[in-house]
C-alpha cells in the first residue's frame, strides 16, 4: 500500500509533454510547481508533519485527561 507521500512523488516529476522547446519549458514549470519550494509537495510535507504533531497532542491530551479521571475516581473510593 503506498502512502500519500509515495504516490505523490509522481508529481515532482517532470511530466512528459514534448520535445519542443516550449513543451520543455511548460513540463519545467509543471514540475517546478509540483515540487519546488513553494510547490504542492513542501506544502504536503508540511500538512502531513502538522497532522502528526496534532495526532501525539491529543494523544498526550487523551493520556492526562484519563490520569485526571483516574485521580478523581480514587478520591471518591477511598
Amino acid at each position: 500500500m503506498f502512502t500519500i507521500m509515495q504516490e505523490a512523488q509522481y508529481l515532482g516529476q517532470q511530466p512528459m509533454l514534448g520535445t519542443g522547446p516550449y513543451a520543455e519549458q511548460v513540463a519545467r514549470h509543471v514540475q517546478q510547481s509540483n515540487s519546488g519550494a513553494q510547490g504542492l509537495l513542501p506544502v504536503l510535507d508540511q500538512l502531513l508533519e502538522t497532522l502528526r504533531q496534532s495526532d501525539e497532542a491529543l494523544r498526550t491530551a487523551m493520556e492526562n485527561y484519563r490520569r485526571a479521571e483516574d485521580d478523581q475516581k480514587s478520591t471518591f473510593n477511598t
